[in-house]
Order: C-alpha cells, then structure tokens, then sequence
C-alpha cells in the first residue's frame, strides 16, 4: 500500500471532519468495500504536527465504522487528540468522521459526537484545495481565532465566513490582532462592506469578496498586511487581477492592497480612473507608472504611500485632492500638459519634493496643492504662477502694491493674495474665468474691475476689504456666500445683460428680483414687497436695527440675521419650519413659530451693540 501526506492548515471542524485524498490507491486485495490506504503526518505553516491513525495503525486502511484518532502536536504544547468514528467512505476516497467523545483540540469544539466549529483549508501534497474553512456566525468565528496560537502575515489562519450580517467581523480580527487571518466571504449574503469597515486592520492578510456585494471605497484601505483582494470570476460588479481590485471591466482601478509588494507596478492599459483611497498608505509601493488611458486620479490615490518615483500617462486631465499627500519619499514629479486641474493638497506634505514639472494646461488648482514641498519653498518671492493660474503670493509684499495679472490666466487661485493688506490694487485680465474662496479677501483693495470673462467669485472672494461698491458683469453665474462681506461696502450694481443676477438701490437679487442674495452692509434695509426668498448669509453682520419681513416672503437662508445689530423683526406672514432655518439671533425662531404674525423686540444687547446668540424675544 502507498502512503499519502496531507497538509491540514487549520485545525477545526463543523459536525464532521472531511478530507479528501487525491489520488490514493485503493486496497490491492479483492474485498470491494470502500477503503482507503492511509498514512498521515504532516506539518502545518505554523509549526504543528498532524497524525492521522486507523484503529490504532497508520499504516492500515479505513474502512466505514473504524475507530480513528486525529493527534495534534504544537510547539511547546500537549499533544492533543480528537477521536471518533469513520462514518462513510465515497468512492472518490472521501473520508467522513464523526468524533465520538468530548474534547478540545487545538480549539476546535467536540461535544456530544458534534464539533462546534469548522476546519480549515485540508491541501494535499499535489496541491489540491479541498473544503476552504468557514464559520456561520461571527461568533464562532471569534472563540475558535481566540484559541489559536500566534502567526504571522506570510502564513495567515485561512477562515471562511458564511454571514449575513458582517457586524463585528473586523472587530473579531483585530482583536486578535497578533493572528494573522486569510478570509473568504465568498459565499456570504450580506450586501456591504462599509467604508471604514477593516480600516486600518492589521490582521487582515488577505480577502475574497462575495458577489454582489457593494464595496465602498476605504473598506480595505491602510490595512498594512493585506496582499490580495479576491473576487470570483463570476461576480457582477468587481474583478481582481494579481490580487488587485477592479470594477467589472477593468476600467476603475478600485483598492491596490496596502501590503502588497512588487515594484513597479504598472498600471494595466485600459484603465481609465485610479479611484479615490486605491493606492492609499502603501508602504511597500514605491515606483508605479500610470499608462495613458488613464484620465482621472482620486483623493487620495496615493497619500501617505512609499512612493519615491511615478511616471504619469499623458492622458491624465485630473489630479485630486490629496492624491500625492504625504509622500515623503518623493522625490520629483511631472505633470504632463493633459493635466487641467490638481485638486486641494494634491502633493501637501512631500518633504522630499524637490522638483515638480508642471504643463501649461493648469487651470485649477486647490489650496495648499504644493504646501511643505521644498519645490514651492525654494521658489522667488512674488507672484506665483502654475500653469494658467496665478497660484499665490509669497514673501513680503511692499507697501501699496498694484498687482496686473498676466494675461492668458484663467484662475486666481484660492487665498492667492490672501491678507495682505499693502495690497491696494489689482488689474484682473479679460482671460480670467474664476476667482476663488477668500483670493482677494482681508487685503486693502479698495476698488476693483471685474471683467467681462469672470463666471464665479468663490466665497470670501473680497471680504474684509476697503471696497466701497463692484460691479458685476454680465458673465458671473456664481457668486459665494461672504464674497463681497465687507464693512465699508454700499453697494453692488449688476450689468443688464446677466441672466442670473441683477440689483436694485444697490442691492443684489436674482434676475427676477424675487430674491435678496446680498444687501450691503452699509446700506439701510427696506426690503420690497415683491421679495419671496432671502439668501443664506444675506444680511449678516447688517447694522440695521428693524426690519421688516414682507407677506409674500415664505424661505429665508441659514445666518441671514445673525452676528446682527437687529432688535426689532416683524413678520407679516407665515413662514413654515422647514422654510425659516437657523437665520435669526437667540431665540427668536422658536417664538415666531409659537407666536406667528407680528413684531418681535430684544433688549439684549452685547459687544458693540451686537444681539448675542442667547438674546431673548418678545411678541409686542
């Protein structure tokens, strides 16, 4: 008789312990009756020991109603032993065996001729897989990983769940966070696995996804020793490749796992967005090449990875905030021409950046993109253009300053000239097309031409300036909240011919005039009958102590007529909760809603005549 070697690594069992032997030869003799030549010893990733005996023998055959005895020898522990009965043998030369007495044996449960937990991968010496481990509640999962000696990331505890609910199943592994877990969901019902699911578990080595199951974008991300991420080629929505997650056709790169090792990585043609957190805290990722089908790289993408070089395809457009955050390692980078925007913090933190090529197509840039990279701090002080954007100001700026904007820029980036108050004037060229939050805003500007090809004054845009009045011209369709927030401001004209805005005395409304989006705040307030709606933010910070709030009026924005002077408010109509948001000083919501049409007085008063948060109302 041939002796076959069996590989158990893991050690558990539900109900009946089952291992299928490949290729064993069946008795020479001529009795017909299912058997199988046995003879098992072998150890584990881990260092343990498996002895399988028939009745007492390892050399003989099983036969159905045999007695057998499974010994486990562990490092520095007891041999344990599991015994019980062989139930059936297949003709395959499958062995099913029920134990037969109460035991615990290297933490699989037996009790009452039944085990309590399931068994790990059993594979053969040709390499044969049979019965992957699985547990159908979490819980059990949890009391056999409990009982299981330490591992390590390179010869994980192969688990298999088969759940409904994923509920505590990242909480189970990390608490167990010195044994290392390979776990399999594929045959799972449960429909998500949430963003911050396995966040950051260390435990995890390895996973194998359901199909149909959703997968958010963090739900793996900074887990440092996960190399793979299975799904089955017959799942509707997500592929894997080397242990990459895809979308179904490979067109999204989904999640690199964190611990993955292989440089460089090269990025498969075809693929046409790297997703937002995909190669996120990858330590072990230092060089990638990103081909040029690929268009769009997420938040994200790469922060706090190891990467210290990148090759960036020339079909890339959008770069997203944070993508390159906090590669320290990096050492240089260039942005192709296809490149038109990089997104907020796009390289923040790259201490090491020293040198950063940038094409000429930027229109778009996110604030602090290249802040704490020794390629900003080493530029000359000034202006600083990136691409078409008049990116920021640097060092200091002389007294009563007129900046003229190079012609051909596109975007005055976010806080570009931020504070600085010897700014005192700027010539804007007819390029322009946006200006951003808080560009313009505490400086000393006192007036400014706004031209014609500007579509969006971000918010903040010229707060806390010296400006007096503005213009805006016919092609603004956006304007923020705050943008024009300034104490000596009186008023804002509008051209004609926009189709969004107009004024009125003034004021700013939409086009219809139904609307007040801002009234200056040194202007006295009188709103006209015709108003129906009033902006969020659209009389904050108004010195006006009564107003007046027309029937026809039934929304009015978050902050309208807070940080006011206001103490004296008469409402003459109804105004439904939904509608009346948190625009009013203290409590003077609660007592319309309770009281209705009427006027309401405060005699709280605080700094500078200003109506404090806790102002108490009164229905005259």
């Amino acid at each position: 008789m041939k002796m076959k070697n069996l590989l158990l690594v893991l050690p558990a069992i539900l109900l009946a312990l089952t291992i299928t032997v490949v290729g064993c030869d069946k008795d020479s003799t001529d009795d017909n009756t299912p058997h199988v030549d046995n003879y098992y010893e072998r150890a584990d990733p881990v260092g343990n020991i498996y002895i399988l005996a028939i009745a007492g023998e390892t050399t003989r055959a099983a036969y159905a109603g045999d007695s057998y005895t499974l010994t486990i020898k562990q490092s520095g522990q007891p041999e344990k032993e599991s015994k019980g009965e062989v139930s059936t043998i297949k003709d395959d030369g499958e062995l099913t065996m029920k134990p037969t007495k109460t035991d615990d044996t290297f933490g699989v449960s037996i009790k009452d001729g039944k085990m309590t937990a399931i068994t790990g991968t059993i594979t053969l010496v040709d390499g044969t897989t049979v019965a992957a481990p699985g547990f159908l509640s979490v819980a059990d999962m949890a009391v056999w990983l409990s009982a299981q000696g330490d591992n390590t990331a390179d010869k994980p505890y192969n688990i298999k769940l088969n759940i409904s609910d994923i509920t505590g199943t990242a909480d189970t592994i990390r608490a167990n966070n010195t044994k290392y877990v390979n776990l399999d969901l594929s045959d799972s019902t449960f429909t998500v696995i949430g963003g911050d699911h396995f966040y950051g578990c260390t435990s995890l080595a390895g996973v194998t996804i359901a199909n149909g199951v959703t997968i958010e974008q963090t739900a793996f991300a900074a887990c440092p020793n996960l190399t793979a991420i299975n799904v089955a080629a017959d799942n509707s929505e997500y592929s894997s490749e080397d242990g990459v997650l895809y979308n179904k056709d490979k067109t999204a790169l989904h999640t690199y796992p964190t611990g993955k090792i292989g440089n460089p990585f090269i990025i498969p043609d075809g693929v046409t967005s790297i997703e937002d957190y995909a190669f996120g805290s990858s330590a072990n990722l230092a060089s990638i090449i990103i081909p040029d089908s690929v268009t769009s790289i997420g938040r994200v993408a790469f922060g706090n990875s190891g990467l210290t070089s990148i090759i960036i395809g020339n079909g890339v457009t959008s770069i997203g905030g944070s993508a390159f955050s906090s590669c320290t390692n990096l050492t240089s980078v260039t942005i192709p021409d296809s490149v038109t925007s990089i997104g907020e913090y796009a390289f923040y933190g790259c201490t090491s950046l020293a040198s950063i090529t940038i094409g000429n197509s930027v229109t778009n840039i996110g604030d602090n993109a290249f802040s704490g990279t020794p390629w900003l701090n080493n530029q000359p002080d000034g202006l600083f253009y990136v691409g078409k954007v008049a990116y920021i100001y640097k060092g200091v700026m002389p007294a009563n300053t007129n900046i003229i904007i190079l012609d051909g820029t596109k975007i005055i980036a976010k806080e570009a000239f931020k504070d600085y108050k010897n700014l005192t004037g700027v010539t804007i060229p007819n390029s322009v097309t946006g200006i951003g939050d808080s560009a313009f805003s505490g400086t000393g500007l006192t007036g400014v031409i706004i031209p014609n090809s500007v579509t969006s004054i971000g918010n903040y845009a010229f707060s806390g300036t010296q400006l007096t009045g503005v213009t805006i011209p016919a092609g603004v369709t956006s304007i923020g909240y705050y943008a024009f927030y300034t104490s000596t401001l009186t008023e804002i004209n509008v051209d004609a011919g926009n189709s969004v805005y107009s004024s009125e005395d003034g004021v700013l409304y939409n086009k219809d005039k139904t609307v007040v989006i801002i009234w200056p705040l040194r202007k006295s307030v009188s709103i006209p009958n015709s108003v129906t709606g009033i902006e969020q933010y659209a009389f904050f910070g108004n010195n006006t102590r009564s107003v007046t709030i027309p029937a026809g009026v039934t929304s009015i924005g978050s902050y309208a007529f807070q940080c006011s002077y206001l103490t004296s408010v008469t409402f003459e109509g109804v105004i439904t909760p939904a509608n009346l948001n948190n625009a009013f000083i203290g409590d003077l919501r609660a007592k319309y809603l309770a009281g209705g049409i009427g006027t309401y007085t405060t005699t709280t008063t605080g700094t500078a005549g200003l109506v404090p948060s806790n102002a108490v109302w009164t229905k005259q």
